[in-house]
């Protein structure tokens, strides 16, 4: 069974991506809790910092990165998470598609 800790951070990994921000995580680790990390997230296209900030007090949990992506306007379809331009990994293979 898959960690649930690990589960939730996947999941809004993949909501702040859809929004064109990336979760980075700090790489430091906690001793007395281990599956809770600090993190921030960055614009993905200007690669800056725009909530929370890792190693410091500004750091946020899970909880507070869902409520922060909870509180923005739902993706549209254009948005398309970043810098892809709307186009999921490995989706372009070159060639056109007639029809």
């Amino acid at each position: 069974m898959p960690d649930r800790g690990k589960t939730e951070e996947n999941r809004m990994r993949l909501m702040a991506q859809r929004r064109g921000f990336r979760l980075v995580k700090s790489q430091k680790r906690e001793a007395l809790v281990p599956e809770q990390g600090e993190f921030m997230i960055v614009d993905a296209v200007r690669n800056t910092v725009v909530a929370g900030r890792i190693d410091t007090t500004d750091a946020l949990t899970l909880i507070q990165i869902e409520a922060w992506l909870n509180a923005l306007p739902p993706p549209t379809e254009d948005s398309g998470g970043g810098e892809g331009g709307g186009r999921r990994r490995g989706s372009s293979s070159g060639r056109r598609r007639d029809g």
